[in-house]
């Protein structure tokens, strides 16, 4: 069976949150043990009360990607949220303008969406 379409949201804001994630056991790497992760969570609300989260996979510091946290919040905040936030609704198609090239800040908020 086919997949419906996916609808548009009308957004009413975003906010973007970071939380130490505890991780459930240590991990264990050649550059040392990790017992927490940073995390990017991208919350969007709609205006008639639709609330949908999102998170950033990308990593503290760039490692095996060149995204970090810290420049997903950024690519966020400086060039893909502006523009979100003026449109008058946005689907899942519509939030890869504006900053070529970071998947992952884009996906967490196509998640959120």
């Amino acid at each position: 069976m086919p997949l419906a379409p996916l609808g548009r949201l009308a957004v009413a804001a975003v906010e973007l949150r970071r939380v130490a994630m505890p991780l459930i056991q240590p991990f264990h790497t050649a550059d040392g043990i990790r017992c927490e992760r940073d995390v990017l969570l991208v919350r969007v609300l709609g205006t008639e009360g639709e609330e949908g989260w999102g998170e950033c996979v990308a990593e503290a510091a760039p490692g095996y990607a060149s995204e970090y946290v810290d420049g997903c919040a950024h690519v966020l905040r400086s060039f893909v949220l502006p523009g979100v936030l003026e449109w008058s609704s946005i689907g899942v198609d519509g939030v890869h303008l504006g900053a070529p090239g970071h998947e992952m800040a884009q996906a967490a908020l196509v998640d959120a969406v």
